[in-house]
């Protein structure tokens, strides 16, 4: 995986990811283009499907770090 994007196509598109986190579709959305917020990051990394595929808080800092460009 190399984005957000690719993360939340992981756990089947933004519908999956949202039911997932107990959320409304809508609040996941924009989560493709923009990221997935910081503020989820560590309840995601919980759910049983971010643990059979590996997706933890820091691959979701990482991702967000390469997205931007910089470097630590």
């Amino acid at each position: 995986m190399q984005t957000h994007a690719d993360v939340v196509e992981a756990f089947g598109g933004q519908t999956q990811i949202a039911r997932a986190l107990g959320l409304p579709v809508r609040r996941t959305s924009h989560w493709k283009e923009r990221g997935i917020p910081l503020k989820y990051w560590f309840k995601l990394q919980e759910t049983e499907q971010a643990r059979e595929r590996g997706i933890t808080a820091l691959m979701l800092a990482s991702l967000a770090i390469n997205a931007t460009g910089e470097r630590s």
